[in-house]
């Protein structure tokens, strides 16, 4: 870190004095501990630093070299003096009933393959033995990750089947070693976790103004049995997700709403994170200042959205699926691709029918300012489904839902 900053200095140096300015956003590759990763800086407008790296934490190695070196501070002058343990001898692995389920799940789907699992009955049973052991109540988390892997294998999506596996697989270990360490409690809390679970490690949240911008039945244990509610929150530029089952209620309010939360509580883990509003006040009249605000809170380009997709995939790689408010310019109807404001292109995947042309609509209509949607990989390249868009017409604010 010292070497980078000394060749800055020179480099500096022969470029002579000039070329004042404010930094905002810094996207650092950095290696500590034998792994590389990308770490990015975000300058909030409220002073406040947004970190995200690429392996899912905000306050691991990579990070903090990150900040150290913004904060002008020399490695070894935040060295602590460490005292030598002896290591505990390792535990015995312990018998899970739910872990085994989900290794039992793990290998019918590697015996037949991709393309034959959809069809195996080997698989459909891991999958029946797997809710059984969940209760007749499953959580969310685990009804969601039947969902996505039936879809999965439906599509022969081959990717997608892989990163779901290896989230279960993580879970499974997990679930053997009994850890009651911080990130395992916050995995087995998106897996396992109920909305009044004392055990759920959660964050409270006061006085926060939420737009939700997006809603959604999606598959769980049978198709569109779980809905969500996408809420993007104009302090932070935070999208949460809300979600209930059918035989569940939800805040009150339909889409697009202003929603004042005077209390809240949201989840540690996943992408989205779960929010559970507790005290909250909703309101359909949503100013031009509010779409504006989120506007200045978009992810500001498709460079920058890469490595958040890739830190929250990588943190959470079964029941990860970010959903973003992202600025664009332009919509490219010939490619099926949006443009963000420094040139950058994010095709679209294809969602409901007539999704597309009303985007196009939208386009010939106005000045495009942002869009919302779900993130996803296709083949190594991300895409967005787009819910919502917002546009400016004359002047006025937009905000027209896709879906």
């Amino acid at each position: 870190m010292s070497q980078l900053r000394a060749s800055a200095r020179d480099l500096l140096g022969r470029l002579g004095a000039g070329g004042s300015g404010d930094v905002r956003r810094v996207t650092l590759e950095v290696s500590a501990e034998g792994r590389t990763e990308l770490v990015t800086v975000t300058l909030q407008p409220d002073g406040a630093l947004l970190v995200a790296a690429t392996d899912g934490t905000s306050d691991g190695p990579h990070v903090r070299t990150a900040l150290r070196l913004l904060a002008g501070l020399a490695s070894e002058s935040v060295e602590e003096a460490r005292e030598s343990m002896v290591p505990p001898p390792p535990a015995e692995p312990t018998r899970h009933p739910l872990g085994e389920a989900l290794d039992e799940l793990l290998l019918a789907v590697a015996r037949h393959g991709v393309d034959a699992a959809t069809n195996a009955a080997s698989v459909d049973e891991a999958v029946e033995r797997l809710v059984e052991l969940a209760t007749k109540n499953p959580p969310l988390g685990l009804a969601r990750f039947v969902g996505r892997l039936r879809l999965a294998l439906q599509r022969r999506d081959a990717p997608l089947t892989a990163r779901l596996l290896d989230g279960a697989a993580r879970i499974a270990a997990q679930l053997r070693e009994g850890s009651n360490e911080l990130e395992a409690r916050k995995t087995r809390a998106l897996w396992l976790g109920r909305p009044n679970d004392p055990e759920t490690p959660r964050e409270t949240v006061y006085d926060r103004v939420l737009v939700e911008v997006g809603r959604e039945w999606i598959a769980g244990l049978t198709r569109a049995s779980i809905q969500r509610r996408y809420l993007a929150c104009t302090t932070t530029g935070e999208v949460y997700r809300e979600e209930r089952t059918r035989p569940e209620t939800g805040s009150v309010g339909t889409c697009p709403r202003l929603v004042t939360a005077g209390l809240a509580e949201v989840d540690l883990a996943g992408s989205p994170r779960s929010i559970r509003l507790l005290q909250y006040a909703v309101s359909t009249r949503i100013g031009r200042d509010v779409w504006g605000r989120l506007g200045e809170l978009a992810v500001p380009s498709v460079e920058e959205l890469r490595p958040r997709f890739r830190a929250a995939t990588k943190s959470a790689p079964a029941l990860s699926e970010p959903f973003v408010v992202v600025a664009v310019r332009a919509l490219r109807t010939a490619t099926r691709t949006l443009e963000d404001p420094s040139g950058g292109l994010l095709p679209l995947r294809g969602g409901p029918t007539g999704i597309e042309e009303r985007m196009a609509s939208v386009a010939e209509r106005g000045t495009l300012r942002w869009v919302a949607g779900r993130v996803e990989d296709a083949e190594g390249v991300l895409v967005l489904e787009p819910f919502a868009v917002a546009f400016e017409v004359e002047g006025r604010s937009v905000f027209e839902r896709l879906r």
